[in-house]
């Protein structure tokens, strides 16, 4: 019960690494996912299928509503 009282000084705290998505800049937790290689060998991690097909059409993330580069972009002023 010593470890467990107020004083208690080894506490371990579980660290979860999570990737970004490189189209729509949302988390990806482990175990969700997917790698794409593009022609040149760089590897991408995209979110889902969704995002995979709006790559390969060359969609532009700031124009779609759901991506976090649209909240970061829209109505932002460097003033």
């Amino acid at each position: 019960q010593a470890c467990r009282g107020e004083n208690a000084t080894n506490v371990v705290t579980m660290v979860i690494k999570t990737d970004r998505c490189a189209f729509s800049e949302i988390p990806i937790w482990p175990g969700h996912g997917v790698r794409f290689i593009r022609r040149d060998g760089q590897p991408l991690n995209l979110l889902s299928a969704k995002v995979k097909s709006m790559l390969n059409q060359r969609k532009k993330p700031a124009k779609l509503t759901w991506t976090q580069v649209r909240f970061w972009g829209c109505g932002v002023s460097s003033a």
